[in-house]
């Protein structure tokens, strides 16, 4: 909330665009640790010209996908 006691305005994110060669790398990751510390994260991020935020929700999202697919 703002000073005002009102809701503070939220600037929409835009969906993110991997590419093939982004994608590629992020999967590669995954296959050895489904989860990615803090300083992992930044050099990825980095290497990948990412957010440290856009790599974190990746590895999220593709864990979800993943018990999703084991579960059918």
């Amino acid at each position: 909330m703002s000073r005002t006691g009102q809701p503070a305005a939220r600037i929409p994110r835009r969906r993110t665009t991997f590419t093939v060669e982004q994608l590629y790398l992020l999967e590669m990751y995954f296959a050895q640790s489904q989860y990615v510390g803090c300083e992992e994260r930044e050099r990825l991020a980095r290497i990948l010209s990412l957010d440290e935020y856009q790599v974190k929700i990746w590895f999220q999202n593709r864990r979800i996908r993943m018990r999703r697919d084991a579960n059918k």
